[in-house]
């Protein structure tokens, strides 16, 4: 999320002027620490505040963004590369071909 908030970031989250307090009180209602060596989010405060919003905004990130795997434009595309292969024509079909009838030589 700091990465997202950091106006110097290559893709910083802008919100809109008119946000309402809600969306403020969700979106900084948790932060990362560093726990026996991993990054754990914990809630900032203990009174049951939502963070709905953040985890939306963190999933729409991660479907967003190229480097996770797989990634929602990845994942579109190739959505597209089999919608394409499954409408292409059908190569043209061959001709079974006909048993030749066998030779019989006597003797």
């Amino acid at each position: 999320m700091s990465r997202m908030l950091n106006p110097e970031s290559s893709r910083p989250c802008r919100l809109h002027g008119g946000c309402g307090r809600d969306l403020a009180d969700q979106l900084s209602s948790e932060h990362q620490i560093r726990k026996g060596g991993k990054l754990v989010w914990v809630k900032k405060e203990k009174d049951g505040s939502q963070n709905h919003l953040l985890d939306c905004l963190m999933l729409a990130d991660a479907c967003a963004d190229a480097t996770w795997t797989p990634s929602l434009p990845v994942y579109v595309l190739q959505l597209r590369q089999a919608e394409r292969a499954a409408n292409a024509p059908a190569a043209p079909r061959r001709k079974k071909e006909q048993p030749r009838p066998v030779e019989r030589r006597w003797g």
